[in-house]
């Protein structure tokens, strides 16, 4: 058999976190590499017809040990608060529900 190759899942996931154009956050004192992302999130729309943004920042699972409901985050310099987080499906990513900190 040939030499076996020893990937590091954790190190892989934060390179390709910061190769996709990943944005440095900061939550804690602790930084780490996220995908930042903003989509249209309807608010009642049925009601109202009201649409608002949705911020969300995905993360290595673990990266960021001090989230919690309402840490105060940084993302590219722009301050924000943690509504909420949960971790995708395989576990290795969470992702951040965030409302503007400002």
């Amino acid at each position: 058999m040939g030499d076996r190759v020893s990937i590091n899942f954790t190190e892989d996931l934060d390179f390709m976190l910061a190769d996709a154009g990943g944005a440095l956050a900061t939550c804690g004192g602790v930084n780490a590499f996220g995908i930042l992302q903003v989509a249209d999130e309807a608010l009642l729309a049925e009601e109202t017809g009201v649409y608002g943004a949705k911020w969300t920042l995905t993360v290595r699972t673990g990266a960021l040990p001090g989230l919690a409901q309402d840490a105060a985050l940084t993302v590219g310099g722009t301050a924000y608060q943690v509504r909420g987080h949960m971790r995708t499906r395989d576990g290795g990513l969470t992702v951040v529900l965030l409302a503007d900190g400002a």
